[in-house]
């Protein structure tokens, strides 16, 4: 992907193949694009890859709801400053806990700072 590209589709499960199929939009054009997993994986800290599943599904998708009004950059840059907030989510049942701190990182997103 060069310059003018952005990604349009990203699905997280594929964190656990070896290649990650993106869908990558310039203007009105749709292409598709491998990129190696272990190259992204490589340019993000562990904590953040640890929790990337869960910040795609409270941020939304294609197919889950989003955020009106708040961009995935913006929503990635509070997960950049608190991806601990999800650090349990997916680890097992869900507590009042876990309830409680992806609440707390929806309104980080929704009102920050």
């Amino acid at each position: 992907m060069g310059p003018g590209y952005r990604c349009s589709s990203f699905a997280p499960w594929a964190l656990f193949k070896h290649e990650l199929s993106i869908c990558v939009e310039k203007s009105r054009n749709i292409e598709e694009a491998k990129v190696p997993v272990h190259t992204i994986c490589e340019r993000l800290t562990k904590p953040i890859v640890d929790v990337l599943i869960p910040f795609h599904a409270l941020t939304g998708s294609d197919t889950t709801s989003f955020f009106a009004g708040h961009s995935k950059k913006t929503e990635w840059e509070v997960f950049e400053q608190h991806c601990n907030l999800l650090s349990e989510l997916g680890l097992g049942s869900l507590t009042n806990e876990m309830k409680d701190a992806a609440e707390s990182f929806d309104c980080k997103i929704l009102w920050p700072v």
